[in-house]
């Protein structure tokens, strides 16, 4: 009796930042792209959270890689990332969104809400009552400060550290924990003020 033939198997190892980052720099084909498919919808969520509006968040997404491609040109004179390219990226569209958010367009949410996750919802009025309850925080916001509303979507839809998100922003942790705790303390007033209004 033969052995069974066994197929190689293929081990794939996927690259740090640091040599896309270095690869791309050198104009290796690919290697922007493996950045692009790797941290475009990251950086699209994030972009969106600030916005609240499709359009505008793509935009911004794509000016954040068109800078990235830029600095990665060889003869740039603005500096490159050296190892994480995620965190320059966030730092980027975040600094275009504030700069839009300046310029006078005031956060409104999007018709196209953020698709919700899989509820398992035992029927269509549980589904309802999430959605109002999604619609009534992303309300609620939409009115916090720019900062607050920024760090919050950092930390807790990003997942981002705290030192990753003070580093971010451009701020210190301390800074950050202060700019969370007055959005989390203005969320919680605002929805439990709503909340008594319905009863």
């Amino acid at each position: 009796m033969r052995p069974p033939i066994s197929k190689p198997s293929v081990v794939v190892v996927q690259q740090g930042d640091g040599d896309l980052l270095e690869a791309a720099t050198a104009g290796e084909p690919g290697a922007f792209r493996s950045l692009l498919d790797r941290y475009a919808d990251r950086v699209f969520a994030n972009c969106y959270r600030v916005l609240g509006n499709r359009t505008d968040a793509e935009d911004a997404t794509q000016e954040s890689f068109a800078r990235l491609w830029k600095v990665l040109s060889p003869g740039a004179k603005a500096a490159a990332p050296d190892r994480d390219a995620l965190g320059w990226l966030l730092r980027t569209s975040r600094n275009l969104c504030i700069d839009k958010l300046r310029r006078g367009k005031r956060w409104v949410a999007d018709d196209d809400k953020i698709a919700m996750t899989a509820d398992d919802a035992p029927n269509a009025e549980a589904q309802r009552q999430a959605s109002d309850r999604q619609n009534r925080v992303r309300q609620v916001l939409s009115g916090l400060p720019d900062r607050q509303r920024v760090a919050i979507a950092l930390v807790h839809f990003d997942g981002l550290p705290q030192a990753d998100a003070a580093d971010s922003l451009g701020i210190s942790v301390d800074a950050l924990e202060s700019l969370l705790a007055r959005g989390r303390r203005t969320l919680k007033q605002r929805l439990m003020s709503e909340r008594e209004d319905l009863l």
